[in-house]
């Protein structure tokens, strides 16, 4: 049963065209182009931000990284530009 709704699954991708998320890429960039991302990097004092992009800019992306949940979590995700899955 497993073997035969995976095989549905993978059918079902292949037949989902990229047309039907176009939109939410759109609004995606929509939002990046605000640079709500931005930050103070000319402060005195260490930003949580400028240390996960520091690490990422010095790694380039070649390092395992875990965190704990909540802000942590929320910092590496959204300044450490992850190109892996877990």
């Amino acid at each position: 049963v497993l073997e035969q709704m995976l095989e549905l699954l993978e059918q079902e991708e292949a037949q989902q065209p990229l047309d039907d998320i176009r939109d939410w890429w759109q609004q995606i960039e929509q939002w990046r182009a605000r640079h709500c991302l931005r930050y103070d990097d000319q402060s005195d004092k260490i930003k949580p931000q400028a240390v996960i992009e520091t690490i990422w800019r010095l790694t380039q992306g070649d390092a395992y990284v875990t965190s704990d949940v909540g802000q942590h979590q929320m910092f590496a995700a959204l300044y450490y530009p992850f190109d892996k899955p877990r």
